[in-house]
């Protein structure tokens, strides 16, 4: 059976999201919610996830995923969104 979906992606499972997030570098210096903790933008998560940036986008506008506001630019925290991805919410 084909991993493909329907946008021609590969969707990844919880432990190569989990893998890709841990790798991940800090991208934004300066601009952090804690000491060590380092934010994604839109096109670094899609990336992550495997999916379109328009798919980000949505999940922001609909207020689905969670996130912050830099500006009006939406930034993502890796933890929050590896709890989101395990379906944990309270983190």
């Amino acid at each position: 059976m084909s991993r493909v979906t329907s946008d021609n992606t590969l969707p990844l499972t919880e432990s190569e999201v989990k893998s890709n997030l841990e790798g991940r570098k800090e991208t934004m210096n300066g601009v952090m919610n804690g000491a060590d903790r380092a934010l994604l933008t839109v096109h670094e998560l899609a990336q992550l996830l495997n999916v379109k940036a328009s798919w980000v986008y949505g999940k922001v506008a609909a207020g689905d995923i969670p996130h912050l506001h830099v500006g009006r630019y939406p930034r993502f925290d890796r933890d929050e969104v590896l709890a989101w991805v395990r379906g944990d919410r309270s983190a």
